[in-house]
């Protein structure tokens, strides 16, 4: 016991680290619900499929996607935190920086419907626009590191692009009266978040791959 307590006041920047903001924002809940009288408390913390008795199969494709931005996410930001000191891999460092924190982005996008609901219906900016942003970001991001994602397997990353450029298109400019595959079976949800899926797995695969050989052949 007395070993637990040791390591516990050695560990104490890296507990204040992780616990206080942790704390703070179950804070700004409490807050949020004492000035909008709308938001119960309860629901900020309850499982949706076991609130309302859904399957839990439900928005098994989303989840999944959701899980993979935050794989790609972390291997990222992680790879990036190994080759922090290394001056000879700096460029290396922040080329996978700031793709984990791209990666972030999206995977929040996912979680709560920035670009679905947040951004059009809260803040009032256009659906389009918010995507437009996303893609900018993205070419600036890879234009900015070109030299090292033109040294990397980049054939994974075009083949992503293109299956999120295929899904935004069809998010934008097809309804789902006009999206029927056979008879009366919709298939909007299976091309489009099919396309999207398709694209999430090559960006993580690829920032995987791209993050493993960076750390093995700078250590």
């Amino acid at each position: 016991m007395g070993d637990a307590w040791k390591q516990l006041r050695e560990l104490g920047p890296v507990l204040a680290l992780i616990y206080i903001p942790t704390v703070v924002g179950l804070g700004l809940l409490v807050v949020v619900n004492l000035v909008a009288d709308d938001v119960p408390l309860r629901l900020f913390f309850i499982d949706p499929v076991s609130e309302f008795s859904a399957p839990m199969y439900v928005g098994l494709v989303s989840n999944f996607g959701v899980v993979l931005w935050g794989s790609a996410a972390s291997v990222c930001l992680f790879g990036a935190w190994l080759l922090r000191q290394k001056p000879d891999a700096r460029p290396q460092a922040m080329f996978l920086a700031a793709s984990g924190l791209i990666s972030a982005l999206l995977m929040f996008d996912d979680l709560y419907l920035l670009h679905e609901e947040v951004f059009p219906e809260r803040l009032h900016i256009p659906q389009p626009l918010v995507l437009t942003a996303y893609g900018v970001l993205l070419v600036v991001n890879f234009v900015r590191f070109r030299r090292m994602v033109l040294e990397s397997d980049f054939a994974l990353l075009l083949l992503a692009s293109g299956f999120f450029a295929a899904s935004v298109a069809v998010d934008l400019f097809v309804t789902p009266e006009e999206f029927f595959l056979f008879d009366d079976f919709s298939g909007r949800h299976l091309v489009e978040d099919g396309l999207k899926l398709l694209g999430i797995v090559g960006w993580t695969a690829y920032f995987w791959r791209l993050s493993t050989q960076t750390v093995r052949s700078s250590v």
